[in-house]
Protein backbone atom coordinates (compact mmCIF):
# COMPACT_ATOMS: atom_id res chain seq x y z
CA UNK A 1 0.00 0.00 0.00
CA UNK A 2 2.87 2.09 0.50
CA UNK A 3 4.77 2.10 -1.85
CA UNK A 4 2.37 3.80 -4.57
CA UNK A 5 2.42 6.75 -2.43
CA UNK A 6 5.86 7.47 -2.19
CA UNK A 7 6.22 7.26 -6.41
CA UNK A 8 3.98 10.51 -6.60
CA UNK A 9 6.56 13.32 -8.34
CA UNK A 10 7.87 15.78 -6.33
CA UNK A 11 7.07 19.32 -8.43
CA UNK A 12 3.54 17.91 -9.59
CA UNK A 13 0.16 19.46 -7.85
CA UNK A 14 -1.97 17.18 -8.69
CA UNK A 15 -1.05 13.75 -10.05
CA UNK A 16 -2.35 10.00 -10.52
CA UNK A 17 -1.91 6.45 -11.62
CA UNK A 18 -2.85 3.22 -12.00
CA UNK A 19 -1.16 0.08 -11.90
CA UNK A 20 -0.91 -3.94 -11.94
CA UNK A 21 1.06 -5.95 -9.57
CA UNK A 22 1.61 -9.75 -9.05
CA UNK A 23 2.39 -10.57 -5.80
CA UNK A 24 3.90 -14.29 -4.30
CA UNK A 25 3.76 -15.15 -0.68
CA UNK A 26 5.36 -17.95 1.22
CA UNK A 27 4.32 -18.36 4.72
CA UNK A 28 6.74 -19.97 7.68
CA UNK A 29 4.52 -22.77 7.06
CA UNK A 30 3.95 -24.96 3.65
CA UNK A 31 1.20 -22.85 2.55
CA UNK A 32 1.62 -19.91 -0.13
CA UNK A 33 -0.68 -17.47 -2.56
CA UNK A 34 -0.13 -15.57 -4.84
CA UNK A 35 -2.12 -12.08 -5.80
CA UNK A 36 -2.66 -9.98 -9.10
CA UNK A 37 -3.45 -6.28 -8.22
CA UNK A 38 -5.12 -3.57 -9.56
CA UNK A 39 -4.41 -0.20 -8.06
CA UNK A 40 -4.07 3.47 -7.99
CA UNK A 41 -4.16 6.75 -6.04
CA UNK A 42 -4.51 10.61 -6.91
CA UNK A 43 -1.77 12.61 -5.02
CA UNK A 44 -2.48 16.53 -4.48
CA UNK A 45 -0.06 19.16 -3.00
CA UNK A 46 -1.80 21.17 -0.16
CA UNK A 47 1.45 23.37 0.22
CA UNK A 48 5.04 23.62 -0.45
CA UNK A 49 6.09 20.32 -0.25
CA UNK A 50 3.04 18.79 1.79
CA UNK A 51 0.73 16.82 0.05
CA UNK A 52 -2.19 13.96 0.63
CA UNK A 53 -2.90 11.32 -1.24
CA UNK A 54 -5.98 8.86 -1.42
CA UNK A 55 -5.61 5.22 -3.01
CA UNK A 56 -7.65 2.29 -3.69
CA UNK A 57 -6.49 -0.99 -4.24
CA UNK A 58 -8.45 -4.50 -5.45
CA UNK A 59 -6.70 -7.40 -5.51
CA UNK A 60 -7.64 -11.39 -6.90
CA UNK A 61 -6.45 -14.32 -4.24
CA UNK A 62 -5.02 -17.88 -4.89
CA UNK A 63 -4.36 -19.55 -1.69
CA UNK A 64 -3.27 -23.37 -1.50
CA UNK A 65 -4.93 -25.83 -4.20
CA UNK A 66 -8.14 -23.97 -5.61
CA UNK A 67 -9.24 -21.87 -3.03
CA UNK A 68 -9.80 -17.89 -4.54
CA UNK A 69 -10.60 -15.00 -2.99
CA UNK A 70 -10.89 -11.25 -2.98
CA UNK A 71 -9.64 -8.50 -1.06
CA UNK A 72 -9.90 -4.17 -1.47
CA UNK A 73 -8.38 -1.28 0.73
CA UNK A 74 -8.39 2.20 0.85
CA UNK A 75 -5.69 4.18 2.42
CA UNK A 76 -4.76 8.47 3.00
CA UNK A 77 -1.50 9.61 3.17
CA UNK A 78 0.22 12.71 4.69
CA UNK A 79 3.37 13.41 2.57
CA UNK A 80 6.48 16.05 2.58
CA UNK A 81 7.64 15.41 -0.89
CA UNK A 82 10.72 17.46 -1.43
CA UNK A 83 12.90 17.06 -4.98
CA UNK A 84 15.08 13.92 -3.87
CA UNK A 85 13.15 12.20 -1.32
CA UNK A 86 9.53 11.92 -0.15
CA UNK A 87 8.34 10.84 3.15
CA UNK A 88 4.73 10.31 4.68
CA UNK A 89 2.55 8.56 7.31
CA UNK A 90 -0.83 6.65 6.35
CA UNK A 91 -3.80 4.87 7.58
CA UNK A 92 -6.02 2.84 5.43
CA UNK A 93 -8.77 0.00 5.88
CA UNK A 94 -9.53 -2.88 3.95
CA UNK A 95 -11.05 -6.50 4.03
CA UNK A 96 -9.84 -9.46 2.12
CA UNK A 97 -11.35 -13.47 2.40
CA UNK A 98 -15.01 -12.29 1.89
CA UNK A 99 -15.53 -10.31 5.80
CA UNK A 100 -12.12 -10.29 7.16
CA UNK A 101 -11.91 -6.63 7.98
CA UNK A 102 -8.64 -4.76 9.14
CA UNK A 103 -6.93 -1.30 9.58
CA UNK A 104 -3.90 -0.62 9.47
CA UNK A 105 -1.60 2.44 9.21
CA UNK A 106 2.40 2.98 9.20
CA UNK A 107 5.20 4.95 7.93
CA UNK A 108 7.18 5.50 4.14
CA UNK A 109 9.62 6.96 2.06
CA UNK A 110 11.56 7.33 -0.50
CA UNK A 111 14.74 8.52 -2.44
CA UNK A 112 14.73 9.54 -6.16
CA UNK A 113 17.75 9.06 -8.39
CA UNK A 114 17.81 10.29 -12.35
CA UNK A 115 15.78 7.74 -13.35
CA UNK A 116 14.86 5.32 -10.29
CA UNK A 117 13.75 5.61 -7.07
CA UNK A 118 14.71 3.22 -3.90
CA UNK A 119 11.29 2.69 -1.09
CA UNK A 120 10.06 1.32 2.00
CA UNK A 121 7.79 1.19 4.10
CA UNK A 122 6.63 0.05 7.73
CA UNK A 123 2.81 -1.28 8.29
CA UNK A 124 0.89 -2.06 10.81
CA UNK A 125 -2.14 -4.25 11.16
CA UNK A 126 -5.08 -4.47 13.78
CA UNK A 127 -6.97 -7.84 13.52
CA UNK A 128 -7.34 -10.96 15.11
CA UNK A 129 -3.67 -11.67 14.49
CA UNK A 130 -1.73 -8.00 14.90
CA UNK A 131 0.91 -7.68 12.61
CA UNK A 132 3.92 -5.79 11.16
CA UNK A 133 5.02 -5.13 7.47
CA UNK A 134 8.44 -3.88 6.11
CA UNK A 135 8.96 -3.33 2.73
CA UNK A 136 12.33 -2.22 0.59
CA UNK A 137 11.96 -1.85 -3.46
CA UNK A 138 12.62 -0.38 -6.22
CA UNK A 139 11.50 1.05 -9.26
CA UNK A 140 12.68 2.56 -13.00
CA UNK A 141 11.50 4.89 -14.79
CA UNK A 142 11.23 4.66 -18.92
CA UNK A 143 10.26 8.53 -19.41
CA UNK A 144 7.68 10.52 -17.14
CA UNK A 145 4.70 7.89 -17.34
CA UNK A 146 5.87 4.34 -17.44
CA UNK A 147 7.69 2.49 -14.12
CA UNK A 148 8.60 -1.17 -13.80
CA UNK A 149 9.91 -2.27 -10.44
CA UNK A 150 9.76 -4.66 -7.96
CA UNK A 151 9.67 -5.06 -3.74
CA UNK A 152 10.77 -7.70 -0.80
CA UNK A 153 8.75 -7.82 2.09
CA UNK A 154 9.23 -9.47 5.27
CA UNK A 155 5.79 -9.68 7.86
CA UNK A 156 6.31 -10.21 11.15
CA UNK A 157 2.75 -12.13 12.35
CA UNK A 158 1.32 -14.37 14.95
CA UNK A 159 1.29 -17.95 13.90
CA UNK A 160 4.11 -17.37 11.61
CA UNK A 161 6.05 -15.28 9.15
CA UNK A 162 5.70 -14.38 5.71
CA UNK A 163 8.09 -13.40 3.04
CA UNK A 164 6.69 -11.31 -0.48
CA UNK A 165 8.55 -10.49 -3.66
CA UNK A 166 6.18 -8.44 -6.08
CA UNK A 167 7.08 -7.15 -9.32
CA UNK A 168 4.61 -4.24 -10.99
CA UNK A 169 4.28 -1.95 -13.43
CA UNK A 170 2.87 1.77 -13.47
CA UNK A 171 1.56 3.83 -15.89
Amino acid sequence: AAAMAIAAPAAAETTGAVGVTYNSYDTSGSSEYETWELDGYVFHRVAGPWGVQAEGRYEDVEYGSGFEDEGNHLALHGLYAADTFTAGVFVGNGTVFDDYDFDFYGAEGAFRFANWTLEGSATLRDQDNDYARYHVGAKYFFGDNFSVGGRYGFTDREGGDWNSYDIGAEY
